[in-house]
This record gives structure tokens, C-alpha cells and sequence, in this order.
């Protein structure tokens, strides 16, 4: 196949894609998959039937303890434990760009060879971001780039998505691929050149009215602080109130 393109081949078949929206981790939790904390944190569990993890601080009174928890189990619609509890950033509020120099030109970088492993941690990821609507197959993008695989504390994982959409006409721009096909992104991944940036104005935008008064946001890191522990959680309930209206 001399004229097949380097990054087209080889593709290997995917399994058969689910025809519904994955489930909620609300609605149906998946096996749970906890890791060791440091001694200052523990888990605790929301719902009727202990299913829903949080972390928390290990130096809690049972009385404050008490206190957070059911804060929690109020708003849990506004956690997110997996892809499928995910709530999409109206593009009319923030979407991410990707800007050019004038004399840039196309790229289509080849596939990179992947360890039997990392194939499978690909193809796992690769589907769940399928059925989940974050990506999408593309066959004709001129900007086609290869996956990049990291190794993380707990093993390897692809780099993940954020809730930021990006602009239909930037799309095809973050192309990718693998042996398994090409695929653009409708949601932003922070790998992106300044996705960073776009997420955090974007966060500063939605919580303008907190931020300095009793909340910092630092990406997707959240910090609400109060003058006590009751006034703590009056101002978290205002906090996890308000995501739950967007959503």
C-alpha cells in the first residue's frame, strides 16, 4: 500500500460500541478501585448503599464529620467519579481556540509502536471516550499527531479530557492516532497548546462572585475556606449549590 498514508495503518477492529450513553456512576457504580492515602486523609462513602467514595480530612471530629458528609450526599450530583458524570461547559460561556501562525503547515506524524499494555490501556480509554461522545472518527484531517502514553504513580493512562469545548472549526486540529483509527476531539484535552489557560479563565468566569471572598480555583482544584467549620460548610453548600444550577 504505497500511497496509505503511515498514520492510516494498521487499524485493528474495536469492540462494538454501546448504543446508549454510558451510565452515570449515580445510577449504576462500577466495582470500586481505592488507593492508599496518606494518614492525614481516609475515605467515606455517600448513598443509601455506601457505593459513592470521598476524601476526606482524617482529623475531622465524628460531629464535623457528620456535618460534611451529609453536605455531600446533598449535592452529590454535582461530583463527578467518572466520564459518564461529566457536565458539559456551555460553549456560549467558554471554547477553546487553536491559533495558527501564518506560515504553519499541516502535519501527519505517523503512529507510534505501543506495548501490548499500553494497546489495551488505549483501546479501554479510546471506547470510553467514544461512547461518552468526547471523541469522534475522523479520516481526512491534515493535522494528525500519535497518542502520547505517560506513565503514572498507579500505572499508565492516556492524558485526559476537560469539560471545555473546542471551536468546530479547531476540531480537526487535534486529530489523533492510534492502532485503532484516527479520532478528533470535541472536548478539550489539556494537553493542547494554552488549554490550561482557557480552562482556568473559564473557571474565573463562572465563579466570579465567590472567588476571593470565600473560594480560590486553581484549574480544576477547588478551595473554599470560611471564618469556622460551620461557616466552611455554609459557604461550600453555596459552592456545590451553584455548580448543580449549571448542570
Amino acid at each position: 500500500m504505497p500511497n496509505t498514508p503511515p498514520w492510516k495503518i494498521p487499524i485493528e477492529p474495536l469492540p462494538q460500541l454501546s448504543s446508549k450513553p454510558p451510565i452515570p456512576y449515580l445510577e449504576c457504580p462500577p466495582e470500586l478501585e481505592l488507593k492508599q492515602l496518606p494518614s492525614h486523609l481516609k475515605y467515606a462513602f455517600l448513598g443509601p448503599e455506601s457505593t459513592l467514595p470521598v476524601i476526606i480530612s482524617a482529623k475531622l471530629s465524628d460531629v464535623q464529620e457528620e456535618k460534611l458528609l451529609e453536605v455531600l450526599a446533598n449535592h452529590r450530583e454535582a461530583i463527578g467519579w467518572s466520564v459518564a458524570d461529566l457536565k458539559w461547559i456551555d460553549p456560549s460561556v467558554c471554547m477553546h481556540r487553536i491559533f495558527l501562525e501564518e506560515d504553519s503547515k499541516p502535519s501527519q506524524e505517523a503512529q507510534r509502536q505501543l506495548n501490548p499494555n499500553m494497546k489495551e490501556v488505549v483501546k479501554k480509554e479510546v471506547v470510553k471516550l467514544l461512547d461518552a461522545s468526547i471523541i469522534y472518527p475522523i479520516s481526512d484531517s491534515q493535522w494528525v499527531s500519535p497518542i502520547h502514553v505517560v506513565p503514572k504513580k498507579f500505572g499508565i493512562t492516556m492524558v485526559k479530557n476537560s469539560e471545555v469545548a473546542i471551536h468546530p472549526d479547531d476540531q480537526e486540529k487535534t486529530t489523533f492516532t492510534c492502532p485503532y483509527g484516527t479520532f478528533a476531539y470535541r472536548r478539550m484535552p489539556f494537553g493542547l497548546c494554552n488549554a490550561p489557560a482557557t480552562f482556568q479563565r473559564c473557571m474565573m468566569a463562572i465563579f466570579s462572585d465567590m472567588i476571593e471572598n470565600f473560594l480560590e480555583v486553581f484549574m480544576d482544584d477547588f478551595l473554599v475556606f470560611g471564618s469556622s467549620f460551620d461557616n466552611y460548610l455554609e459557604n461550600l453548600v453555596l459552592v456545590l449549590h451553584d455548580v448543580k444550577r449549571r448542570i
